[in-house]
């Protein structure tokens, strides 16, 4: 479609043309048009945009790959967390805890199969080393094979069943599975031992939305919001569930905040494209869809 169309602004035309962009269908992670990982896996989440909404694993795709946003480093926020919860009852001694450091360090470095590598040096001398395991659980995760990951922190769980963290992690593994039953289950025991991250709600609240339910969905995305107010995706999820809902000018409210979280956020410059066009003002739904055209050329793989 050629941008001198815009000389003659018909923005529901060129809207129909792109088809339903940034719906709520699936998981969120990947958005229609081929654009990438929004939301993580980093933790998918994964560089995913949001650190604290992934929790292990981004540094993956989205339009801002290789960039850390204001809430740091995901990939940082990954190992700290294997450390945290396990390092003080694991107490690895000797070559098991040099092998554990490495893997830790190579984890921070990006090293993700040689942090494979190393964390299994340290489960060979140590098999019920939990740290261990829930480190080798990220590096697959990072790896982008959630299968092995999954299996990694099953193993961890049957050793400390009561750890919220393994929990999540276990759920964000179901969620790279589309397994979004075990998922929930997942969730729900870390929410119940105590963990209450901003992913955990979201992944939730998406789950809801994708069964229909619509006002679970609706509060559980206000709860991601409640504990970090600048992830961008959940704003935009939420304006997508009231839009669902019909409450197009609190949906729109939301898409709004989403941008002021991150102004590339391809997704609700379109959902607001199309608000603006039901409205008749061509002026916003212009600029709108302007950013979005932009955005997702800059995202396309040049040729």
């Amino acid at each position: 479609m050629s941008d001198k169309f815009l000389g003659v602004f018909r923005p529901e035309r060129t809207i129909q043309a792109y088809g339903s962009y940034g719906g709520a269908s699936g998981s969120g992670r990947v958005f229609e048009l081929g654009l990438q990982g929004r939301s993580c896996r980093c933790d998918r989440w994964g560089p995913c945009r949001q650190a604290d909404a992934c929790e292990v694993g981004a540094n993956r795709g989205g339009l801002r790959q290789g960039r850390d946003d204001a809430h740091g480093s995901s990939t940082t926020r990954a190992f700290s967390d294997v450390e945290g919860e396990h390092a003080a009852g694991s107490d690895p001694a000797g070559a098991t805890a040099d092998h554990y450091q490495h893997g830790r360090e190579q984890l921070k470095a990006g090293q993700y199969e040689a942090a494979l590598k190393s964390f299994e040096l340290a489960l060979q001398s140590q098999p019920h080393n939990v740290a261990a395991l829930d480190g080798q659980g990220t590096a697959y995760t990072m790896l982008l094979r959630p299968g092995q990951a999954l299996a990694c922190f099953r193993r961890a769980l049957a050793l400390e069943p009561e750890s919220g963290r393994l929990h999540m992690r276990a759920g964000n593994a179901h969620m790279d599975l589309t397994d979004y039953a075990s998922a929930r289950t997942a969730y729900l025991q870390a929410l119940r031992l105590g963990v209450r991250t901003a992913k955990v709600y979201f992944d939730l609240g998406v789950i809801a939305e994708r069964g229909g339910r619509l006002s679970r969905a609706k509060r559980r995305f206000e709860q991601a919001i409640g504990v970090e107010s600048g992830f961008a995706d959940c704003h935009f999820r939420l304006g997508s569930v009231l839009e669902k809902q019909g409450r197009s000018v609190e949906a729109a409210m939301s898409y709004l905040q989403a941008l002021r979280q991150d102004s590339t956020h391809v997704s609700a410059h379109y959902r607001l494209a199309q608000h603006y066009v039901a409205r008749g003002q061509a002026e916003k739904a212009r600029a709108h869809l302007a950013a979005f055209r932009r955005l997702k050329r800059s995202a396309s793989p040049q040729k």
